[in-house]
């Protein structure tokens, strides 16, 4: 793979070269003022490593390109313009594509051959939230148009070969209906979807206390779905944030009860039992918590934080308990963000950085990680 350069004027800074890191795209090189790649999704990369996105050139000429793409094995494809939430493990991208038209429209899955089919009562009013690993389940809502809690949650299941039944599953549970605390509609987030048909959702809202103050409050419930019906599975329980799940129907969060009381703890729930994590030994900003975005069936999990270096880092915490920190494809004493945005059960991490000791900022990165980094 040619190496990939960040572009200052006339000047080529090359990104780091590590063996544990292979960086991917642009896209659209060239001579660029500015460029953007990003996985996107849920899941953003494969059980092969493959990885879905976004990518965009500013050309010195004032032209720009933008497309989404699929990185597989250091070869970029240019899917065109669209949106992608989730690739799957054969290869297939899901979201909404231009080439997809007019034969299909609303959730759209393209293979890895260009064909496309369209998923049952939807339409461009609908928005993806995630595919399951193998694609048996795609979770989805109606777009922010609908507005607040009132918006149902809805799936798909394939049944024979690419063929799915569709399953409007209802508002989720919300524990804070009634309260007269509670001035606006609760709020909601559900994590991934897994084969199995399970994932979580987080339900928020605000108020303010006695001395004006506001005070975030959440609660997460697992929920799988039963002949088309959602029903909790487990309640997660008060000032739990639930982040990802995986194949086993475990969750990674944030925690509040089902923790001993400790606010924002990052943990993993499995088979009825919580597992705290010490990041005693990697100096977390103060204040700043983890940004958790996968669960692999191994029990690792990746996430971003905020470290007192001033740098945001990547972490893949192996379900030993180690931390692995991923570093920097930026060059020695830049200030630099590395931001998660996807795992899969081989261990590898797709992301994306940025380097922030360059004003104006240039451009954002995206990356594969699979070594054991710096610790």
């Amino acid at each position: 793979m040619k190496a990939f350069v960040l572009i200052v004027g006339t000047v080529l800074l090359p990104l780091a070269a590590r063996a544990d890191i292979s960086n991917i795209g642009p896209l659209f090189p060239g001579n660029v003022t500015f460029t953007q790649t990003q996985p996107t999704g849920m899941p953003a990369i494969n059980a092969s490593g493959a990885v879905a996105g976004v990518s965009i050139s500013v050309f010195a000429d004032g032209s720009a390109q933008s497309g989404e793409f699929r990185y597989s094995h250091g070869t970029m494809s240019n899917l065109g313009l669209g949106g992608i939430f989730a690739i799957t493990d054969d290869g297939a991208v899901w979201g909404g594509f231009v080439a997809c038209f007019p034969s299909t429209a609303g959730i759209q899955r393209m293979d890895a051959n260009g064909s496309c089919i369209g998923l049952p009562s939807t339409d461009i009013g609908i928005t993806g939230v995630s595919v399951s690993p193998g694609g048996v389940w795609v979770l989805g809502e109606p777009n922010a148009l609908a507005g607040g809690f009132g918006r149902p949650l809805l799936a798909w299941q394939r049944t024979a070969g690419n063929a799915y039944v569709f399953y409007d599953l209802g508002t989720p549970t919300d524990p804070y209906a009634g309260d007269a605390r509670f001035p606006f509609a609760s709020t909601f987030s559900a994590t991934n979807i897994n084969d199995s048909g399970e994932f979580a959702v987080t339900v928020s809202n605000s108020y303010l206390d006695s001395q004006s103050n506001i005070v975030d409050v959440f609660h997460a419930y697992l929920y799988r779905i039963n002949a088309g019906v959602a029903v909790v599975a487990v309640d997660l329980g008060e000032g739990v944030i639930a982040n990802a799940i995986n194949d086993a129907g475990d969750v990674a969060g944030l925690g509040g009860s089902l923790v001993d009381g400790s606010p924002q703890q990052p943990f993993t729930y499995k088979s009825g039992k919580v597992q705290t994590w010490d990041l005693s030994s990697i100096p977390v900003l103060a204040g700043m918590v983890p940004t958790i975005v996968g669960l692999n069936s191994a029990g690792d999990v990746a996430f971003s934080v905020p470290l007192s270096d001033d740098n945001t880092h990547a972490f893949l915490r192996q379900h030993t308990g180690r931390l692995v920190d991923v570093g920097s494809i930026f060059p020695a004493g830049h200030a630099f963000g590395m931001f998660a945005a996807g795992l899969n059960n081989r261990g590898q991490i797709t992301g994306w950085g940025v380097d922030f000791s360059l004003q104006p900022i240039l451009g954002y990165y995206a990356w594969i990680f699979s070594g054991n980094g710096k610790n």
